[in-house]
């Protein structure tokens, strides 16, 4: 036995593994934020390239103005009378891979994650709520050198307490984005 090591150890070839290191590449962005039943308010976050097709977004959006007067369903589904209204969530992504060109590039990128949402219950004089959500999604961004513009949408989904109902709702509710970024 112990020669059958030394033979594999002696004649074995030295490993020359080599891969081509990636140049660290992240992104701030900031921009205007929309919500499914909460209005329009601003998002920012900061996205950082993992390897040459991973990436992790790491945000936030919030709503700027109040949501509508206090809804209560009539035998209706009491997940109407939530409404979106903040989040921080961390999504990682997957970029279609393609060639970049000399001027005008784009990228598009199809996400899933993670989120802490921030939401009110509209039937309960506005009872203000947090709940773990997931969600998905998807960005397209056009970028001439280190600065772009980002589009993207994302649905949440969450199950908060409702206070008319007096049971745990599933939510679903879409936000959607549009930004400016610099990358480096």
């Amino acid at each position: 036995m112990l020669g059958l090591i030394a033979a594999t150890l002696l004649a074995a070839a030295p490993a020359r593994a080599q891969q081509v290191a990636l140049d660290p590449l992240n992104r701030v962005h900031a921009g205007v934020s929309a919500v499914q039943q909460g209005g329009l308010g601003l998002m920012a976050g900061m996205d950082s390239r993992m390897t040459r097709v991973v990436s992790v977004d790491v945000g936030g959006f919030l709503s700027a103005n109040a949501p509508a007067a206090p809804v209560v369903p009539d035998g209706g589904d009491y997940a109407d009378a939530i409404v979106l209204r903040h989040a921080l969530y961390v999504a990682p992504g997957l970029r279609v891979p393609h060639r970049y060109r000399k001027g005008l590039n784009w990228d598009f990128t199809v996400r899933a994650g993670f989120a802490a949402a921030w939401s009110q219950d509209a039937s309960a004089d506005h009872d203000r709520l947090t709940d773990p959500a997931l969600l998905g999604g998807a960005g397209l961004m056009l970028r001439e050198r280190d600065w772009g513009l980002r589009a993207s949408a994302r649905e949440l989904y969450f199950k908060p307490w409702s206070r008319l109902a007096r049971e745990e709702v599933r939510v679903l509710r879409w936000q959607a984005g549009l930004e400016a970024f610099y990358q480096w």
